[in-house]
């Protein structure tokens, strides 16, 4: 047994996965944009077809969730519906996410099924942003959990960079 394993306390359970990701998630600045993913992939169930074929999500900052509608009478109609639908995405997110919903005018492309938001080209990073990264990411042992989360991270720090652009 090596002896790094005898160094620290016996577990008493096993921690579910998406625990543990969202604590190092949280470790690392990066729960915000977890959030941000999780209300695009969330949306269309949540709003439910009607609404998801004429509004969409565009941006989410600070609390707020920017969605773009299709036309002057969807707009009006969610105008009404918009506490409704931040209520319903907070109860599905579990937890008070989404502050405000802004709607704009605007074109509503459909989407295919389990499509992502799209992306614009990012920003490449220094090579000292990815040995610090490596850096972070060295005590994970298991190789490909490592390589998804440097992954994970590269792109959290490209969005970060990207913002202040």
């Amino acid at each position: 047994m090596s002896s790094h394993r005898r160094d620290r306390p016996p577990m008493r359970r096993v921690a579910p996965l998406g625990s543990v990701l969202g604590q190092f998630f949280a470790q690392k600045g990066m729960s915000s944009q977890m959030e941000k993913y999780r209300l695009w992939q969330l949306w269309d169930k949540t709003v439910g077809p009607q609404i998801a074929a004429n509004a969409r999500p565009l941006r989410f900052r600070e609390g707020v969730l920017e969605v773009s509608v299709g036309n002057p009478v969807w707009m009006q109609q969610l105008q009404l519906l918009k506490n409704h639908i931040r209520d319903k995405l907070n109860q599905v997110l579990g937890g008070e996410t989404v502050t405000e919903i802004f709607l704009r005018r605007g074109t509503v492309e459909p989407r295919p099924p389990q499509s992502r938001p799209p992306r614009a080209k990012l920003p490449e990073l220094t090579p000292a942003e990815l040995k610090l990264i490596q850096g972070d990411l060295a005590d994970i042992r298991d190789p490909e959990l490592r390589s998804a989360m440097e992954r994970l991270r590269v792109r959290q720090l490209q969005e970060k960079k990207r913002g202040r652009s």
